[in-house]
């Protein structure tokens, strides 16, 4: 499991980039838990923690519950 903070750098449907300040982690938002994460929006700092799986687009963090996704959004 990894821990990450940040500010959230774009949106692509389920996927979030997310800059921790030495360099951006892809994570992708299972869909049982995409409602909790639309409001995320570009610019936000969000913490989360999740796995880490390699997939054709590369390293990606993947919540495993809503616990995972657990967003701190302080704007």
């Amino acid at each position: 499991v990894i821990r990450l903070s940040g500010t959230v750098e774009k949106k692509q449907g389920s996927v979030i980039f997310v800059n921790d300040g030495s360099g951006t982690a892809r994570v992708s938002v299972p869909a049982e838990l995409l409602p909790d994460a639309k409001t995320i929006k570009k610019g936000e700092a969000v913490s989360l923690q999740g796995v880490v799986v390699q997939n054709s687009s590369g390293p990606t963090v993947v919540p495993r519950s809503k616990e995972d996704l657990s967003l701190s959004i302080t704007s």
